[in-house]
């Protein structure tokens, strides 16, 4: 389900400009936004009411710092009725990274994966420089194990949202398809009105339909 191929340390870029502002002694922090920009990437957008910038890709105000050694992000994604969690959670003592990524509502739709921290992010001075390039080693491995672990099955079992809702003006015109005999000349104040005149008939009809089934068998 990947969305196109996308450049890690651009996505980085998008999210947080410079690795120095995220303040990091074991790299824990930047692996957690790889994760993030990934999910990006690939068609998640950020669940928060706050954000540090405009870009898609900006992460949730709070998502670092609010726990130790712990990140949870929350995304939605076109096409599907609930949130996702991804947790992040660093065993520093071991330099794992552990991801659980659920779907907020459907508890049984849950997946896991750990990360070796020193893989991708082998140098944590470099990752507190003014630049991201060369801070990220491994990305496609990393991109490639995230889908196949975790984003990929997660989306497969995840409930599919209802039809979407028709914007009015293209509403209108389905049912002047719909209504042929309607003039081509009438407005939408005119089409809807037929309509509810319509649907107002049909009720009256089912109304005096029903009336007469009970007084029959009656």
């Amino acid at each position: 389900m990947q969305e196109g191929h996308h450049d890690l340390e651009k996505s980085l870029q998008l999210a947080v400009k410079e690795p120095k502002h995220i303040h990091t002694s074991d790299g824990g922090a930047i692996l957690a936004l790889c994760v993030h920009c990934i999910a990006v990437d690939s068609g998640f957008d950020v669940h928060a009411d706050r954000r540090l910038g405009s870009s898609r890709h900006a992460p949730a105000t709070d998502w670092n710092g609010k726990f130790e050694n712990e990140w949870v992000l929350e995304y939605t994604r076109k096409g599907f009725l609930s949130v996702f969690t991804i947790h992040c959670s660093l065993q520093a003592a071991s330099g794992r990274m552990f991801l659980h990524a659920r779907e907020q509502d459907n508890p049984s739709n849950m997946r896991y994966m750990g990360l070796t921290v020193s893989k991708y992010i082998p140098d944590v001075k470099q990752a507190q420089s003014e630049s991201w390039e060369g801070t990220i080693n491994e990305q496609d491995i990393l991109r490639q194990s995230l889908h196949e672990l975790l984003i990929d099955p997660l989306l497969a079992s995840a409930m599919p949202s209802q039809d979407p809702v028709e914007e009015p003006k293209a509403f209108l015109a389905s049912m002047r398809d719909k209504l042929p005999t309607l003039p081509a000349s009438l407005s939408n104040r005119d089409v809807l009105l037929s309509m509810a005149a319509l649907l107002g008939a049909t009720a009256l009809i089912y109304l005096y339909t029903n009336r007469r089934q009970r007084s029959t068998s009656s």
